[in-house]
């Protein structure tokens, strides 16, 4: 027993909402919207849920989605200061 952290990196569809047309979104009775269940971000949601339904204690639980930078290579750097 300890501390532990778990990153998955992936691509896919997240964030969608069920539409009942193509600008309407099909509201889920307590002030949000339905969403689409196989997205990465409601599955991850899930499955904290399921971490803390059994015991363990999540301090922090982020999702993070859009493009990123790789600041590891030296592109991003000006030669000069390299």
């Amino acid at each position: 027993m300890g501390n532990w952290t778990l990153v998955i990196q992936g691509t896919g569809a997240h964030h969608n909402f069920k539409k009942l047309e193509p600008d309407k979104l099909v509201p889920d009775g307590e002030g949000d919207y339905e969403r689409v269940c196989d997205d990465a971000d409601y599955m991850s949601a899930r499955f904290v849920r399921e971490l803390k339904a059994k015991g363990q204690n999540v301090g922090a639980a982020t999702f993070t989605s859009g493009g990123t930078d790789d600041v590891n290579k030296d592109r991003h750097v000006l030669k000069s200061e390299v």
